[in-house]
């Protein structure tokens, strides 16, 4: 069996290569390779082939005869032409179909091979060292982080080892790249240093500062935009093996927590059932808001048009889809201002409303439109803010939904931060490039539905939490000192007045003649029937044996005399009486 060092290199370099050759290119490789072999696939793939030099060829021909002149054999080229066509739509739709499964499974297969075992090796091997580092050669914490998650301390975990192989495979690549490249003669492209303009010694214009801020914003915007369902994978994959045990272990401690508080599972309370009636109903309606129906028309996607479209040819469209064939006082306001591209890509990004009627803003400065976009921007989030402090304040949701009432709050700021950055870093430029209505990114109707749906699953793990903490299932905290003395006190009471009732009830049974006579018959029957049984020759010996090997007798004594004087109170000696006189 290979180590597993060799292992989890091999796997680094098949990663490698699959995403530097390219999971198409790899399925052509494959898929090549398959109709190589004798199997119904090849077959029809030669067939459709075959047919499609044959359509070729009468193509070619219907193209050289002429309709007027030789209309008879053209018509006969005409109806063979269509034949052969739809023949080698069927065959193409066939040979598309059978191509797109095999690409699925391929797909399916090589990531199984390649990601799949990079993803299930830190969960197997996870504890088992990799190799051991020299005694004393590096301080704690190297040898904790180099054994991170689980591997014994002063060892390599097989985390770290990837890490390294994964390194250590593309440094390699990027040489043999380099390598390549100078054998063959191919200079890579190089970027020209910009002059900058002079500048007078000691004098930095203030603008030049907020273009490097904004040009930083732009690129680290752009970086994380390019990131790749790959690079995302990657993650995964590194850190899912340290992250989901931490999971598991904060939901287990949080467990632990739970039960060490001694707090039994409860019904919902009146209170929090309020909180969560008011969080559902909210996120609900939020749902329902974020639906296309009820979000503002689009009039690229009303009137199927592209972006680049001529102004007079969209508002043309629109009149036909108006009442009465008339344009309403938006849709002239939007006339007036789509002057130019930007503004439609401002369309894009903020909507029709704020198009329309800021009276302030200039597609020459698009910051203008976020200024005025802002209200409308926090008016959804400062509504759920409001429905959140009333459902987690403690005169509707109890003391349950009030512990909540921080996160809650922290939560829907930090909601509304994400969402006037996602605003104001938009790149619209991306749309402008676009010939297609299909290819548009409608930035303004997307985010709309995105934060409405946000809120909703905010309001609902708002109302989760209450759930589990009110019901004692997570997040149960110990009763303070005055609780649990006045519950033991409720424990004491009750106690008192069930011995109350038997001391009435035996009581009245001594009092009684009848009770008191039947009390007397049940215990002249039960000694009769005690002495019967002690007279029994094999219980004599029972007993004996018991007395003689497994009962101490001194024990069973001492017990009765400590469980006697703390059950009844000790005689006190009387205190002499002294006289004076």
């Amino acid at each position: 069996m290979p180590s597993l060092l060799l292992v989890v290199l091999l796997v680094e370099v098949a990663v490698y290569l699959v995403n530097t050759i390219g999971a198409a290119a790899i399925n052509n490789i494959l898929w090549n390779i398959y109709l190589a072999l004798p199997t119904k696939v090849s077959k029809q793939a030669t067939e459709k082939n075959k047919v499609q030099k044959e359509y070729l060829a009468i193509r070619r021909d219907l193209n050289a005869t002429s309709s007027q002149d030789q209309f008879a054999k053209w018509a006969k080229l005409r109806r063979q032409h269509d034949k052969q066509l739809q023949q080698l739509e069927e065959m193409k739709a066939s040979y598309d179909a059978s191509k797109a499964n095999f690409d699925r499974t391929a797909g399916i297969i090589r990531w199984s091979a390649t990601s799949g075992v990079k993803f299930i090796l830190p969960w197997i091997y996870g504890k088992e060292p990799m190799f051991w580092l020299p005694n004393g050669w590096f301080p704690y914490y190297v040898e904790w982080i180099l054994s991170f998650p689980r591997a014994p301390l002063g060892s390599i975990s097989i985390v770290s080892w990837q890490t390294a192989c994964t390194a250590a495979v593309l440094l390699f690549g990027d040489a043999i790249k380099a390598l390549l490249a100078v054998a063959l003669g191919v200079e890579p492209a190089q970027k020209q240093p910009v002059p900058a303009a002079p500048q007078e010694k000691g004098s930095t214009p203030p603008s030049i500062y907020l273009e490097t801020i904004v040009g930083t914003a732009r690129r680290v915007k752009l970086k994380m935009a390019s990131i790749s369902w790959g690079t995302i994978k990657s993650l995964l994959i590194f850190f899912g093996p340290i992250l989901l045990p931490k999971a598991i272990g904060y939901y287990q401690s949080l467990r632990a927590s739970s039960m060490a508080a001694n707090q039994p599972i409860r019904p919902l309370p009146a209170s929090s059932f309020r909180a969560l009636s008011i969080l559902c109903s909210i996120s609900l309606a939020l749902l329902v808001l974020a639906l296309p129906v009820f979000a503002p028309e689009n009039l690229f996607t009303l009137t199927s048009s592209r972006l680049q479209i001529p102004t007079d040819v969209l508002f043309t469209r629109l009149t036909s889809l108006r009442p009465n064939n008339a344009l309403t006082q938006s849709d002239a306001a939007l006339r007036a201002r789509f002057v130019n591209l930007e503004s439609r890509l401002l369309y894009l990004q903020y909507g029709p409303d704020v198009l329309s009627s800021c009276p302030f803003c200039i597609s020459e400065e698009p910051k203008t439109y976020l200024y005025y976009a802002l209200p409308s921007l926090f008016a959804p989030h400062l509504v759920n803010l409001v429905v959140l402090s009333l459902a987690t304040s403690a005169s509707i949701g109890g003391s349950e939904a009030a512990r909540w009432r921080r996160t809650a709050a922290v939560s829907s700021a930090v909601l509304a931060g994400l969402d006037t950055w996602s605003l104001s870093t938009y790149n619209t430029g991306a749309n402008a490039r676009m010939p297609r209505l299909t290819d548009l990114d409608m930035f303004f109707w997307t985010s709309r539905a995105l934060r409405l749906a946000a809120l909703a699953m905010l309001d609902l793990g708002i109302a989760a939490l209450l759930y589990v903490s009110a019901t004692n299932r997570l997040f149960a905290a110990p009763a303070d000192a005055a609780q649990r003395v006045d519950a033991v006190t409720r424990q004491l009471l009750a106690t008192k007045s069930r011995l109350s009732a038997v001391g009435i009830v035996k009581n009245t049974s001594l009092r009684d003649e009848d009770l008191r006579a039947r009390t007397a018959a049940y215990w002249l029957h039960e000694g009769r029937l005690m002495r019967e049984v002690m007279e029994d020759r094999e219980v004599i010996e029972g007993v004996n044996d018991a007395l003689a090997n497994r009962i101490k007798i001194q024990d069973i004594t001492r017990d009765a005399e400590n469980y006697a004087l703390n059950m009844l109170p000790q005689l006190q000696p009387p205190v002499p009486e002294t006289r004076v006189g």
